[in-house]
């Protein structure tokens, strides 16, 4: 309990210094997954969460699952299937193995009391940024070449998916 209160009031200061709404939602999402309950997390509010992406670079989208304690991409749009093969890994982010990365940028904001929970959020989350953020990633594909790519988040228009995905609505 010593060490939760001390968290709570070191993250007041945090959550005052943040820069705009987003950042203060993050913080907050970081301070309720320290209690690993997938019960206790923060939504976004509708105008920050429609600003935020994982799988939109301008002409590239691009779906992961976590396939093996591996980030594997398994949709893409249908225009880069050629250059972004299905099946292939993302081994390194913005000059950290995937796995560090998750665990220094995408983890921490995940609520869960499970492991492998953590671990498929983490892959599914590992782009999850506003329009403009920077990618940097390597990876390898099916056939074992070697690629370094460079992804910012913005609009994709290109709707159709390889393989094709179909979309559910709420």
């Amino acid at each position: 309990r010593a060490k939760w209160d001390s968290t709570y009031r070191e993250m007041i200061k945090t959550v005052q210094e943040t820069e705009n709404d987003y950042q203060y939602y993050r913080e907050l999402q970081k301070f309720c997954a320290l209690l690993k309950d997938s019960h206790t997390f923060v939504l976004l509010p509708k105008n920050i969460d429609s600003l935020v992406d994982t799988d939109m670079f301008g002409s590239c989208r691009i779906r992961l699952k976590n396939i093996a304690d591996k980030a594997i991409i398994t949709n893409i749009n249908e225009s880069k299937k050629g250059e972004l093969p299905i099946g292939s890994e993302i081994v390194d982010v913005n000059g950290l193995s995937t796995k560090e990365y998750i665990n220094q940028f995408v983890a921490p904001y995940i609520s869960s009391s499970t492991e492998y929970v953590l671990k498929d959020l983490g892959v599914e989350k590992l782009f999850t940024g506003l329009k403009g953020e920077n990618y940097k990633i390597k990876i390898v594909t099916p056939d074992g070449k070697t690629k370094t790519i460079s992804l910012i988040h913005d609009i994709t228009t290109e709707k159709n998916f390889y393989p094709p995905v179909k979309e559910i609505q709420l």
